[in-house]
């Protein structure tokens, strides 16, 4: 008995030294940069940064907590240099500005926890996560050149992605490519220049659930499969204007109470901060301002029986308008080329969804005739496409083709930009 009693003593004994010696480090005050702080921590130990703009790719460490104190001030930044932050099993990043990176966040079988920060402006993903899904929650993913969220090849049901607010990315919001099998809940993925979420066929099985999916150009490709419990409405952000952006949703904003558990869709948890200056994407480093400050008041006390909101009945509403590029046609001919039929075959899916809808299909020319022929290739090529859809199973009286000929300029085919803009169809509902 005495000899187990000693045993007990001393183990406590060791669990209390072990969390004696566990330490904050401080940045800049003890060391001038993130980096030289997580050369010297040890797992349990915590890397407090105070603001500043840190130019470096910082690499975290297992089991080594790495915060910011004001994500507004505390910015890394990764010097298009390699990813700005490379991250670690284990690890922990929050209260930072991420920018300016490859990829801002670059996660390579790694499980890390990920959440508060704002992830803008980065050359490719703002997140890439590689066969292991980091838990990734209360982030603004905005901006990014690529894709908001990249994850291949993760397969995890312990670790989710949600409550983010991705928007405005340069192709999707989230794009789930080999095979994935993740759960995507509770996100507000909004004004992505490309899709919402792609899923490669392989990674159809994740569960995508309680997502407000708003305003894309295309809410989601065919291999992607969104529930009833999704929704499109406009998220009514506090402020969504580009000079003080506030993405937590307004007191009368349609996602309160409509995620997963009667969770709020987007960001939850205040101490997110309210307001950061978000700068348009361009090939300079990103100089993140400091705002006003703002006092966010406490949120109201939940009432003792809250209501239970149903379920949308709908899934998601395609955009009163949008591009396709990348068309193949032949230089003064409206045959299109048969690499074109992947993409339409998307929007052939996404308009057999919401067959009320009706859209005006509008083609471009080359700059290589008159206006008259022109205008008489134009009407060809939106001909061509709409044939197309049609024979993919689209009511062909939902589809009326029209030519833009003289009405809309016309570029060169020599020119990069004549090439892009003579494979180009747009899509417009017809109210």
């Amino acid at each position: 008995m005495l000899k187990h009693l000693n045993v007990v003593l001393l183990f406590t004994g060791a669990l209390a030294f072990q969390a004696a010696q566990t330490k904050t480090l401080r940045v800049p005050s003890q060391f001038p940069t993130i980096s030289a702080a997580l050369s010297h921590a040890d797992f349990g130990d915590s890397v407090s940064v105070s603001p500043g703009r840190y130019s470096e790719n910082v690499v975290l460490v297992q089991g080594v907590v790495l915060k910011g104190t004001d994500a507004l001030k505390c910015i890394i930044d990764g010097m298009r240099r390699g990813p700005a932050v490379y991250g670690v099993a284990g690890s922990e990043i929050s209260n930072f500005t991420i920018t300016n990176g490859i990829d801002g966040i670059l996660c390579e079988n790694a499980s890390l926890h990920i959440h508060h920060n704002w992830i803008i402006d980065n050359e490719g993903a703002g997140i890439g996560a590689f066969l292991s899904l980091p838990q990734i929650d209360n982030n603004v993913i905005y901006g990014n050149r690529w894709t908001g969220v990249l994850v291949w090849g993760a397969k995890s049901l312990d670790t989710k992605l949600e409550n983010n607010v991705i928007l405005r990315n340069g192709y999707s919001g989230i794009s789930l490519r080999g095979p994935t099998r993740i759960v995507v809940r509770n996100n507000i993925l909004s004004e992505n220049v490309e899709y919402g979420i792609f899923s490669d066929p392989a990674a159809g099985q994740s569960q995508i659930v309680y997502n407000d999916i708003y305003k894309n150009v295309m809410p989601f490709n065919r291999y992607t499969k969104v529930n009833k419990s999704n929704i499109s409405v406009d998220p009514m952000f506090v402020s969504a204007s580009l000079g003080h952006p506030n993405f937590f949703p307004a007191s009368r904003s349609p996602v309160i109470r409509r995620g997963y558990e009667q969770m709020d869709i987007g960001l939850m948890d205040h101490e997110m901060p309210a307001e950061v200056v978000v700068p348009e994407p361009a090939p300079a480093p990103v100089v993140v301002a400091a705002p006003e400050p703002v006092v966010v008041p406490p949120p109201p006390p939940a009432p003792v029986a809250p209501p239970v909101v149903p379920a949308p009945k709908v899934v998601v509403a395609p955009t009163d308008s949008f591009v396709m590029d990348g068309l193949n046609f032949a230089p003064g001919s409206s045959e299109l080329a048969a690499a074109s039929a992947g993409k339409l075959d998307d929007v052939a899916e996404q308009l057999k969804k919401f067959p009320g809808s009706r859209f005006e299909i509008s083609g471009h020319t080359d700059n290589l005739a008159s206006d008259k022929v022109n205008m008489k290739l134009s009407v060809d090529r939106a001909n061509a496409v709409r044939d197309y859809l049609v024979k993919k199973g689209v009511d062909s009286q939902r589809l009326v083709a029209k030519g833009y000929g003289s009405s809309k300029p016309k570029a060169d085919n020599k020119t990069a930009a004549g090439q892009a803009l003579n494979r180009r169809i747009e899509f417009h509902r017809i109210k």
